[in-house]
């Protein structure tokens, strides 16, 4: 939705499994790359430190400054780096899409993402995890300034898509014609209205997930 109300979110995008995102996962090649880097799959491990994350968040900002006046990063693994965004990008504001933990476990054993798909152990390693991720991202949103986190729950985006466009352009300060709008709208699929229980959904909009908007001044990076 983001991306389609003019927040820059890349160019280049990790495409995943499209049968489980239609409408594609907007997490932009480098910073992806740059996430991959941070941290290993399928665990999630650390694999530098956290001067290295700052340093290429820094280097990923400073690549992307003259994109647009706001700029967007999407990806799962930004839910361990809050600290890292923050330092790195001062102005960062942060908006996160909530969503039943065993909602998002379900959509990764559905999805078969690495281990989750194992019909043993797969519930039991998806719970792990996406509680480790959850836990650790709201530990650290609690040091960033209120007004800087947007919370909004998965299930009133599906319910009511134009009040969550609403919401963000208010918060991420963008002022997008009515055709984005509307394409923002038109981004939401129908179809989860009839299945609050997920079947195949992008486990990247799940609990786990934290989206970062940049707002930076019209001349140079911040």
């Amino acid at each position: 939705m983001l991306h389609k109300l003019g927040v820059s979110m890349g160019e280049n995008f990790f495409n995943g499994k499209p049968k489980f995102n239609q409408h594609g996962y907007f997490e932009a090649l480098y910073l992806h790359r740059l996430c991959m880097r941070a941290y290993g799959e399928p665990d999630f491990e650390e694999r530098n430190t956290y001067q290295d994350r700052v340093k290429e968040l820094r280097q990923w900002l400073a690549s992307r400054w003259n994109r647009g006046p706001v700029i967007g990063a999407k990806n799962p693994k930004l839910c361990l780096m809050v600290p890292e965004v923050a330092e790195a990008w001062p102005s960062a504001k942060f908006v996160v899409v909530t969503r039943p933990l065993e909602e998002c476990i379900a959509s990764l054993v559905d999805a078969g993402w690495w281990h989750a798909g194992n019909p043993k152990t797969g519930r039991q390693w998806a719970t792990r995890l996406l509680t480790h991720m959850v836990t650790k991202r709201d530990a650290d949103l609690q040091k960033i300034p209120a007004d800087r986190v947007l919370r909004i729950a998965f299930h009133d985006v599906i319910a009511d898509p134009k009040g969550a466009v609403q919401q963000l352009m208010h918060f991420a300060g963008v002022s997008p014609t009515e055709q984005q709008i509307s394409e923002a709208v038109a981004h939401v699929d129908n179809s989860l209205r009839r299945r609050w229980v997920i079947t195949g959904v992008d486990h990247g909009t799940g609990d786990f997930q934290t989206s970062t908007i940049i707002e930076l001044p019209p001349d140079e990076p911040d």
